[in-house]
């Protein structure tokens, strides 16, 4: 046998094998896009475990924006100022009514993000419960 036989039948097994990895490559690719596609379409992957970490993700996001920020601090300050005036005119139920309201927005705004005073008063007013 001289080189070029050898060299034929590397060549002939060649033709043989690639169509054979060709397949084989392809054959997993298939079975690898079916099986996703199928664990999205039943939920399993991407929503059930994927969907409550990316909604916590976006509400993070939400509640440390500026907007968000900004918005809690103008509604508290209307709130106080409310209560405030309850409190000068002697209306104790409203003023009780307000002061659980300033307490309940309070706490879904992180204090140290408010301006001193506003966060002075919320505390002055868990002091007092």
């Amino acid at each position: 046998m001289s080189y070029r036989d050898d060299f034929r039948d590397v060549e002939r097994e060649g033709y043989w094998s690639l169509p054979r990895i060709f397949v084989g490559l392809l054959v997993i690719m298939v079975l690898g896009f079916g099986l996703t596609f199928a664990s999205d379409y039943y939920g399993l992957m991407s929503y059930k475990f994927f969907g409550p970490q990316f909604a916590n993700a976006q509400r993070e996001v939400f509640v440390n924006s500026n907007n968000y920020i900004q918005g809690k601090t103008g509604h508290l300050s209307q709130l106080r100022e409310s209560y405030q005036m309850a409190v000068a005119d002697g209306d104790n139920a409203h003023a009780s009514i307000l002061k659980s309201m300033i307490l309940t927005e309070a706490a879904t705004v992180d204090n140290s993000k408010l301006p001193a005073d506003l966060s002075a008063f919320i505390s002055s007013l868990k002091g007092g419960l």
